[in-house]
């Protein structure tokens, strides 16, 4: 939660929930945010780091806008301020929420969007590519896109067949010109996350009728994939709490780029 709050006063957060349904993870997150900030060390740390934290939950089902955003209000709130033992104070960190809807499956459409995405919040001052809105964890909660995870590890793949762009629409951070670059709105120490249904051991069985087997991730699948440019912060196996399936929590961090 620390490392949210971890970059300049002049940046404003967003948090993305990629598969986030009704959103009740990322209410969960807001949650926890808002707990450790109102601790006095959240409220310290926030004094010389960012105030601001926007959620945004990407679905491809038009109903979960519809579900999340009540729940964020009822869960979360929209006001400033807050009152504690009968006195009220302002909110040392100001989380808002939007939803998204987008076929995470087309890779085409999430790179326009991220396109869009990066075309507002950089300022036209700022040609060498900084942003007033930084990514500071993109997570995944039972949700597999296998292509979408490559796509983030790797910034900007350029996929089989793919002619450069035309001169001059790169402005140095995206690896191939003129295509839009997660890293240049996922900064240094940025997280990636995902909780998944997971085998326990490489190649090992998985003997469950839910979900099948090509839904289920390799035992060391992401920590290969996040090998280079990231730090693996966590790569553990869990039960799921009720049908004896095993999860893996995982967790990586964007390395600062060799210069």
């Amino acid at each position: 939660l620390e490392r949210l709050g971890g970059v300049d006063t002049s940046t404003h957060l967003q948090v993305w929930d990629l598969g986030s349904g009704a959103g009740r993870d990322l209410c969960f997150l807001g949650e926890e945010v808002l707990r450790w900030s109102r601790t006095d060390a959240g409220m310290a740390r926030a004094n010389r780091c960012s105030r601001s934290v926007h959620f945004v939950g990407w679905d491809v089902h038009k109903g979960s806008a519809k579900r999340f955003l009540p729940l964020w209000r009822r869960q979360i709130g929209t006001g400033r301020r807050i009152s504690v033992g009968g006195r009220d104070y302002d909110e040392s960190v100001v989380l808002t929420a939007e939803a998204r809807r987008l076929n995470l499956q087309k890779l085409d459409s999430f790179e326009e969007e991220l396109a869009n995405l990066q075309s507002k919040e950089r300022p036209a001052s700022s040609p060498d590519g900084h942003f007033v809105c930084r990514l500071a964890m993109c997570y995944a909660v039972r949700y597999l896109n296998r292509s979408l995870f490559q796509y983030i590890a790797g910034g900007c793949p350029r996929r089989t067949g793919e002619a450069d762009a035309p001169a001059g629409r790169n402005n140095g951070s995206s690896p191939h010109p003129g295509r839009p670059s997660l890293r240049l709105l996922f900064p240094e120490g940025g997280i990636f996350a995902v909780s998944h249904f997971c085998r326990p051991v490489p190649g090992g069985a998985w003997e469950f009728e839910h979900p099948k087997i090509g839904h289920v991730l390799d035992r060391f699948e992401l920590r290969d994939m996040f090998a280079d440019g990231w730090e693996v912060l966590q790569d553990s196996i869990h039960p799921d709490g009720d049908h004896g399936r095993t999860l893996i929590h995982f967790a990586a961090r964007r390395l600062p780029q060799e210069r």
